[in-house]
């Protein structure tokens, strides 16, 4: 192996061992591409893989008319539709033989239903996230003996990271919609059992989450979106009753279509838009009280990732501050100590984001040549999260303790914050072997 491979060998493992990785939204299919090493690039959100039929460019996943199973249109009636989720994930953890990569800096979504048009599928190039779950209508097309498909989602991503191969993946699904036999009445929430297998095995635990409505659960639409009426804990939010661990309600209203802003009980009450639930005053759309670490994005935030810790994508105070008039060149070192065999270490720098700031966002190139002077010959991965700096650093044989790179930072409005606005804490470290090394720490200041 090379040097430059062995870098990237533990540069990789480091990026394993001190990812920040935020937790996926509902079930995920990898889509079942080419490459089974790329499948956790780009995959579908709040899709079964038991659902899922065919290989390759055939597959499939298929509901019947008014199964609230897989219909989510909310009738009771067949009524030519069937309203599938549609939903998109990137860089998924714990997808067997797949590294999410440290950065996407291509990704593109189609998704086309015949006769509603293009759904348009909002999706972030970085980190590990979901986008939202639509449930758009898709048709009933073909015969009983013949069904066709009556739409299909096509993902595609590509991958670029710094002295590695680009990474592709594309995954393309059809969604069939059956007619209901003639005079075949639709089940009811409460009994069908058309996505579960037969088994031996009890539990006392509801499965929240796998579309059906099971036990105590009051719905269950098979994902983990709280804003759409139905809540991650299978409680129906927007229906005037709090239900634990709902601490409030707040009113369904239709989003999109002629009816946008009207009152609603289900997505027929809003054609061509969706009926969902709101932040209004004392109360977030997912019928939590408003506060940082509740999930739901309210009031002045600007993330919220359901905590209140600062080490990961979102502060603790869920606001990541806007920098104005950034100019000059505002250095600070990031130092290390408490070990001589280090080889490879990840960081996770907290910035006063409002005083400071990084030129560039993510694994971007402006990100990467704002830090400077690594150890000996080592290698670096950086990326920003525009409130905080993950590095990871590695190289063929240990480095000396002390400085470990400096940053480049451009002040705020001439803002000039002191050292110890900044907080270093080392979240992996590694000798040449790649074996973890305990006890090494990091420190900060300003030449």
């Amino acid at each position: 192996m090379s040097p430059m491979d062995t870098r990237k060998s533990l540069l990789s493992a480091l990026l394993v061992m001190g990812a920040m990785i935020v937790p996926r939204a509902g079930a995920y299919y990898a889509g079942g591409g080419k490459n089974p090493a790329n499948d956790c690039l780009i995959g579908y959100n709040g899709i079964d893989a038991g659902d899922v039929t065919g290989e390759g460019k055939k597959q499939r996943i298929e509901c019947t008319d008014c199964d609230p199973a897989c219909d989510h249109d909310g009738e009771s009636t067949p009524n030519g539709t069937c309203a599938m989720p549609m939903g998109v994930c990137i860089n998924q953890s714990g997808v067997s033989g797949c590294t999410p990569a440290s950065a996407l800096t291509k990704a593109t979504v189609k998704g086309k239903v015949k006769r509603t048009g293009k759904v348009e599928i909002e999706l972030p190039l970085e980190g590990s996230a979901c986008g939202e779950i639509l449930t758009p209508p898709v048709p009933v097309k073909g015969s009983a003996n013949k069904p066709k498909a009556g739409a299909s989602l096509s993902l595609s991503a590509t991958v670029k990271e710094e002295g590695a191969p680009k990474r592709k993946d594309k995954n393309k699904l059809s969604y069939v919609c059956l007619a209901r036999p003639e005079g075949e009445a639709c089940p009811s929430a409460s009994t069908t059992s058309t996505t579960t297998t037969t088994s031996t095995t009890t539990t006392t635990m509801n499965p929240c989450g796998n579309g059906v409505v099971d036990g105590s659960e009051e719905c269950d639409d098979g994902n983990a979106n709280d804003g759409d009426g139905c809540t991650r804990f299978c409680t129906l939010c927007g229906n005037g009753t709090v239900t634990p661990p709902e601490t409030c309600e707040t009113p369904l209203t239709c989003t999109g279509g002629a009816n946008n802003g009207n009152g609603c009980t289900s997505d027929a009450d809003c054609p061509s838009g969706f009926c969902t639930t709101k932040n209004v005053p004392g109360c977030d759309a997912n019928c939590t009280l408003p506060a940082c670490g509740n999930s739901n994005v309210s009031g002045s935030e600007t993330c919220d990732d359901g905590n209140t810790s600062d080490m990961d994508n979102c502060p603790s105070d869920c606001i990541i501050d806007s920098c104005t008039s950034p100019a000059g060149d505002y250095t600070v070192s990031v130092n290390f100590a408490g070990s001589e065999n280090v080889a490879g270490i990840t960081v996770f720098l907290d910035y006063p984001e409002g005083e400071v700031i990084i030129p560039g966002s993510g694994s971007s190139q402006s990100v990467s040549d704002s830090i400077t002077d690594l150890p000996g010959f080592a290698f670096g991965q950086a990326n920003d999260l525009d409130h905080a700096l993950v590095e990871a650093i590695a190289d063929t044989a240990a480095f000396p303790s002390g400085l470990l790179f400096n940053v480049h930072f451009q002040s705020c409005n001439g803002a000039t914050p002191p050292a110890n606005a900044f907080a270093c804490t080392v979240t992996a470290a590694g000798d040449a072997d790649l074996m973890p090394i305990v006890g090494v720490t990091c420190s900060v200041s300003v030449p």
